[in-house]
């Protein structure tokens, strides 16, 4: 009954080896040679069994003698030695494969830990950078903004006083045209109220203004007579009769020599075709040492008319 159960437990234990050995799905050369020597000691074993109950113990002792039984449990435990021995050596060579995969993980651990702390210390400089230009920033356009502000304050307070001159400027802008508009309009009056006529030329020769006493002496109204030549009521011929040129008149020779004329006699012609005989003057009229034009007086010399 004992061997019974000794056959059936070492018949287990080979199908469990047998099925770990399937499972590592490569061969086992140890096991293809410890396989045939267990069935031989099984058969041998069984052999004695039956020799027992056969011859006795004799017959055992005989059968056990020839050491063949012994022989084949040695082969056994030394298959079963090297198959122990190979796996040892799988194991150790996996344990040094582990070794390596963990130590390499461990590198690329530790070197992810060393990059990350590097990133780290490189974002924590770059925001204190920012953070230090962000200050230097600030603090530029505070003192920008106090420049600023300054140089507000200082336009402001130059427009104000340009305002303020501008101001006065135009108040005597507005009191200088005001005394212009009062001296011309004396003026004005002055000549009007002259009895003789008066007569302002260009320099050109053409009329430009004249008193109420020169339109009445030449009958020609102002808006009629201005503009035209002078020759036009002021006649000018040559001994042959020819009319004279204006740059040949007596009035352009003063202009141009920048002289008076005092005391000439000359001939007026009114529009009705009457011709007065005139004494006249002529004083140069000047703009910025520059000669504009005259100033013509005419005196008529003639008598008296009744219907005057």
């Amino acid at each position: 009954e004992s061997y019974r159960k000794a056959f059936n437990d070492m018949a287990n234990h080979l199908q469990v080896l047998k099925t770990l050995a399937a499972s590592a799905r490569r061969r086992r050369p140890q096991l293809e040679v410890l396989e045939p020597l267990i069935a031989r000691q099984v058969e041998f074993d069984k052999s004695l069994i039956q020799i027992r109950l056969d011859s006795g113990l004799e017959g055992v002792k005989t059968a056990l003698t020839t050491n063949s039984g012994r022989l084949t449990l040695l082969e056994i435990g030394q298959a079963i030695d090297r198959l122990k021995q190979e796996e040892n050596i799988l194991l150790q060579q996996r344990d040094q494969t582990s070794q390596a995969k963990a130590g390499t993980t461990r590198a690329i651990l530790f070197g992810g830990v060393g990059l990350n702390f590097l990133f780290l210390g490189l974002l924590f400089w770059l925001i204190r950078r920012d953070l230090a230009l962000r200050r230097h920033t600030t603090a530029t356009l505070a003192e920008a903004n106090v420049t600023l502000e300054a140089k507000i304050e200082e336009r402001t307070g130059q427009l104000a006083k340009t305002v303020e001159a501008l101001e006065i400027e135009n108040l005597e802008r507005r009191w200088g045209q005001a005394s212009v508009e009062r001296l011309y309009r004396h003026g004005e009056l002055i000549i009007n109220s002259i009895a003789e006529g008066v007569f302002v030329v260009s320099r050109r020769g053409n009329l430009i203004k004249f008193n109420p006493a020169g339109a009445r002496m030449v009958g020609w109204e102002s808006q009629d007579l201005t503009g035209r030549s002078l020759h036009t009521i002021l006649r000018r011929v040559r001994p042959d009769g020819s009319p004279l040129p204006w740059e040949s008149d007596p009035v352009f020779l003063a202009m141009k020599q920048d002289r008076e004329l005092q005391g000439e006699t000359a001939a007026l012609c009114r529009k009705d075709g009457v011709i007065l005989p005139v004494r006249y003057g002529c004083r140069p009229m000047r703009d910025s040492d520059k000669v504009v034009g005259a100033v013509l007086t005419f005196v008529d010399l003639s008598p008296p008319r009744p219907d005057r």
